[in-house]
């Protein structure tokens, strides 16, 4: 984002491969005529090169809008939150690649998995399990385990499993008081939309796309 500088381009290059030159900050001292205005392109370049935004102000008008426009590209992008894994050292005809991602604007979340082909080529992706746990019933179609501090081993994640202290975390809102909506809480984890937006019986949970969240991991 500039401030003030208004610079010598129009647009952006439309293809990063064609052959477009962009200006030269530090041109020879028979050519700094238009030097100044080229230097802003250093930031501009960057932000091309990046696929990010480029985004020029010269009010605060202007500053405000382009603030909008960034903080709505951010919105619209898919990233990925962690490197890409492998569940096999060696090639075999169910070698799988996985890759989590997320989509910041609806804070969900993807784990994706793609054939890794014959010829070592990348093939169709398989399946996406913010897509599966989306069809499966909260209550009766996960398996989803939690941690017991005290016996240190794992507990599946119900209500009636829990510990004392882990009860009471679920029931605080907040403010720090006890509103008793622990086990609603719970289920929302688990994927139940029964209480997500507004209206009779709704706790005004966030609406998601999907229960996976924004920041699944890839352990093998």
């Amino acid at each position: 984002m500039t401030f003030g500088a208004t610079g010598t381009l129009t647009s952006n290059p439309s293809d990063p491969s064609n052959s477009f030159t962009w200006p030269d900050p530090n041109p020879p001292s028979s050519a700094k005529v238009n030097s100044n205005a080229a230097k802003i392109y250093d930031l501009r370049h960057a932000a091309y090169n990046s696929r990010g935004l480029f985004l020029r102000t010269t009010n605060p008008d202007e500053l405000e809008a382009a603030l909008k426009d960034a903080l709505k590209d951010i919105d619209l992008r898919t990233s990925s939150a962690a490197s890409v894994a492998l569940n096999s050292g060696t090639r075999t005809t169910d070698t799988h690649l996985y890759q989590a991602r997320f989509t910041p604007g609806t804070w969900n979340g993807q784990l994706v998995a793609f054939q890794i082909e014959s010829n070592g080529s990348l093939g169709e992706q398989k399946w996406d399990a913010g897509v599966k746990i989306k069809s499966q019933n909260f209550d009766t179609g996960r398996t989803i385990l939690t941690y017991n501090p005290s016996t240190k081993s794992g507990i599946p994640f119900r209500w009636n499993s829990l510990t004392t202290d882990q009860q009471t975390a679920l029931n605080t809102d907040s403010t720090g008081a006890n509103d008793g909506h622990g086990l609603a809480r719970l289920n929302y984890l688990r994927g139940s939309t029964a209480d997500e937006g507004t209206g009779a019986g709704k706790l005004g949970y966030r609406v998601r796309l999907s229960p996976l969240g924004a920041c699944p991991r890839i352990i093998f």
